[in-house]
């Protein structure tokens, strides 16, 4: 027998904890911010010294570690909430 909306009961979704938003919060931060700084930083090398294959190799480090810890960050942030539900 159907159940009239008055008296549904809708599954309560747990709020997420104080930590869980603060590393979603500084994981986006650190996405933004990282973008900007690379984005700003090749713009530079274009400009200044595009032929200099040491400011590449500096460039591509450092992304490759920015990489590595939006998905480090990311992996943490996503288990705080996964033991959290």
């Amino acid at each position: 027998m159907p159940v009239s909306v008055g008296q549904a009961v809708v599954p309560r979704r747990l709020p997420l904890s104080n930590r869980a938003l603060v590393l979603s919060w500084i994981c986006f931060l650190a996405t933004f911010f990282g973008a900007s700084a690379i984005t700003l930083s090749l713009s530079l090398i274009l400009q200044v010294n595009a032929v200099s294959p040491a400011y590449w190799w500096l460039a591509a480090t450092l992304l490759i570690l920015w990489f590595a810890t939006l998905i480090n960050m990311y992996r943490l942030t996503i288990a705080a909430i996964l033991v959290e539900r």
